[in-house]
Parts: structure tokens; C-alpha cells; sequence
């Protein structure tokens, strides 16, 4: 884990919680039986990295996982929490989201290959399988994506749009 982001985990306090709480008159959540998630593309790497930033710095986000794939003209992340977040937090969190990116909806393809990444295959045979670009999955890796931009212009010679 990368210095800058080492306190995250510190910060995702073990929450003793009744077996289920009300969200809302229709909306219950049972502890420990859903998952929270939300998947988002973004139009270019800063923007990704922003997103990364901005969940390591947010105590009230206990995350479990991000996943971040690259597309031709775009950058797909799902950010999985552990928890469910309350409507403050969550407005904020929303709000974020959709000033940065634009939600996604899943192609059969990278909602396979999540699941199988969620299942523990390893990244390169999910890539190899599904022919997508899994730049990072699990933890908070923003030294990745950077790494994965360098790389990617040199080889090409020039900076597409999705790599700003």
C-alpha cells in the first residue's frame, strides 16, 4: 500500500451494528448480505485519479474493493464498500461521482469479468479472457494508473484524450 494512502484502513473503524437498520420507510439493509457498489466511467485518467484521492481521504467510506478498467475512450470504476452509506454521506458521495463521471451500465463483458475478478482469478487471465485493460483491482492504487500512462504514451508516441 502507498504511503499517502496507508492511513486508509485506520480510518474504516469494525462497526457493531443490530443484525438490520431502517434506511427508509421502503428500503431496509441487512448487515453483512448486501453490497454497496457503484460503477462510473470517467472520461480520462486525472479524473480517475481524483476519484481515488477523494475515497482514501473520506473517513465515513470504508471501501472493500475499486476495480478500474480502461476502454478505448474511457475509464470504467467500480468502487465496492463495505458498508452501506447513510443519505448525507451518500448524497456527497453521489455528488462527487456525478460531477466527475457518468454512471455506467454494465456490458455483459465487464460485468463478467468483475465477477470473475471478485471470484479471486487472477487480473492477467481475467485480461486474457475478456480482452479488457484491468489496470488495478483491489486496494487504492493511484501509482498504477499513473504507471499504466506512462507506459501506454510512450508506446504510442502521442497522448490520446483518456490518458489527460
Amino acid at each position: 500500500m502507498h504511503s499517502y494512502f496507508a492511513g486508509r484502513a485506520a480510518r474504516c473503524p469494525i462497526k457493531v451494528l443490530a443484525n438490520e437498520h431502517v434506511l427508509s420507510n421502503s428500503t431496509k439493509a441487512i448487515t453483512g448480505f448486501g453490497v454497496m457498489q457503484y460503477i462510473y466511467y470517467f472520461a480520462n485518467t486525472s479524473l480517475v485519479l481524483r476519484l481515488l484521492t477523494y475515497l482514501s481521504g473520506q473517513a465515513f467510506i470504508c471501501l472493500d474493493s475499486a476495480t478500474v478498467i480502461h476502454l478505448v475512450d474511457r475509464w470504467v470504476v467500480r468502487i465496492k464498500l463495505k458498508d452501506y452509506l447513510h443519505s448525507p454521506q451518500k448524497q456527497d458521495f453521489l455528488a462527487f461521482l456525478n460531477e466527475n463521471g457518468t454512471p455506467f451500465s454494465l456490458t455483459t463483458r465487464v460485468a463478467s469479468a468483475i465477477a470473475h475478478l471478485d471470484a479471486g482469478i487472477s487480473i492477467s487471465e481475467v485480461m486474457k479472457q475478456y480482452h479488457l485493460v484491468i489496470v488495478s483491482h483491489g486496494e487504492i492504487q493511484p501509482a498504477d494508473l499513473t504507471e499504466f500512462r506512462t507506459k501506454f504514451v510512450q508506446e504510442l508516441g502521442y497522448c490520446p484524450p483518456s490518458l489527460v
